[in-house]
């Protein structure tokens, strides 16, 4: 697949992408990652393990690896926002993203990763076919697990646009289960905003945990190693994490790869986060 491709899929937002459809295999922003650009890389991570709620998880694991990962970036301390456990709450991450997100200036990346709990809820507004929104299962102050501390795909869509620039190239990441459409392009929420998707697995699916991290995070940081320094483009990653799903994982979890009709295609967005060297994945160390 090239760039005639790239074309016809262009104002589509990329659902097609949903089905493991591959990406373009080409690289097609002429800005390059950060270490070419100059640009500034912004994050904000959620990872919730749910302590003492009986629905437990390992995504702390996943935390601690992308952490790791944005430090083998060289990526300063200073442009990331960490929220575990009991911090993982609405205000905290609303508050991160609009603190984050208005530091982004045009050609600047945002990245909005999170690991949890994945969930739906009754539609309010009517814009989703199946009458459901998806939801990130944030938790209360306290860490309770509570349908009204949830973010749905509605308010996330709400942040985003209201905090960051149409020129900032935004990049969102949910390892949870039920999170294929967390990035609802299809919907006009979105506008004009330069952004991608990456999600665990399909709206009516669940997302593995291997005991130690999930399945959809360890298999984006091995693509990342395999590529090496090189640049790429977030299609390029989206089609080299599915080689390592299946040749490692073989899960049953359909891991989605989505863009807004703003960016036309995965291939037109480089992805920021090259390791300086070295880096090796945490999947078998």
């Amino acid at each position: 697949m090239g760039a005639q491709l790239a074309a016809q899929l262009c104002g589509l937002g990329l659902q097609l992408l949903a089905d493991r459809m591959e990406a373009p295999d080409v690289n097609d922003d002429p800005d390059g990652p950060p270490q070419i650009s100059g640009c500034q890389v912004y994050m904000v991570l959620i990872a919730l393990d749910y302590p003492g709620t009986g629905n437990e998880l390992t995504c702390t694991k996943d935390g601690d690896n992308m952490r790791a990962l944005w430090q083998a970036c060289g990526m300063p301390p200073s442009n990331l926002s960490v929220f575990y456990n009991n911090d993982g709450h609405k205000a905290n991450v609303l508050g991160a993203i609009q603190k984050m997100g208005q530091q982004c200036q045009p050609g600047d990346y945002f990245i909005f990763y999170y690991s949890g709990h994945g969930s739906s809820v009754p539609d309010k507004d009517g814009d989703e076919a199946d009458g459901k929104d998806e939801a990130l299962c944030l938790v209360t102050p306290e860490g309770k697990i509570d349908w009204n501390a949830f973010l749905t795909d509605d308010e996330l869509a709400e942040a985003m646009t209201s905090n960051i620039e149409e020129g900032v190239k935004t990049i969102i990441m949910s390892d949870c289960c039920h999170s294929g459409t967390i990035s609802d392009f299809r919907t006009a929420d979105w506008g004009g905003l330069h952004a991608c998707s990456f999600s665990g697995c399909a709206d009516d699916q669940t997302s593995g945990d291997t005991g130690n991290g999930g399945i959809f995070t360890h298999s984006l940081l091995m693509a990342i190693a395999d590529f090496g320094e090189g640049s790429y483009s977030v299609g390029q990653l989206y089609n080299k994490t599915l080689e390592f799903d299946d040749s490692v994982f073989a899960s049953e979890q359909d891991i989605k790869c989505a863009c807004s009709s703003a960016t036309g295609a995965p291939s037109n967005m480089a992805w920021p986060l090259v390791p300086r060297g070295g880096y090796c994945a945490p999947w078998g160390r």
